[in-house]
């Protein structure tokens, strides 16, 4: 399945706040142009690297120390590859 340049990967992130381990949860759904499910696709964070993958309905869930800004990678061969810009809470705010 290919993929128009406008990016047909759409990732839908909500941060939530783990205030007991003092991280931040992203949590989201992979889906394709036509709305399906992409299990098994990457999702990690820049810069630290940290990630996960999709389960078979396209959810993800990672938590994280990292804090302030930061960058969302959703990836699977086949698929255009999608960046989105995230701010972490600070620590003090969680």
């Amino acid at each position: 399945m290919r993929l128009s340049r406008a990016g047909r990967l759409a990732c839908l992130a909500l941060l939530l706040a783990a205030p007991a381990a003092a991280q931040s949860t992203v949590r989201g759904t992979v889906r394709g142009a036509a709305g399906e499910p992409v299990a098994g696709a990457n999702v990690f964070l820049l810069p630290s690297l940290e990630g996960t993958a999709t389960d078979s309905a396209g959810n993800f869930s990672l938590s994280t120390a990292q804090r302030g800004a930061a960058t969302l990678v959703v990836q699977r061969l086949g698929f255009a590859e999608r960046r989105l810009a995230l701010t972490l809470p600070a620590a003090d705010a969680v």
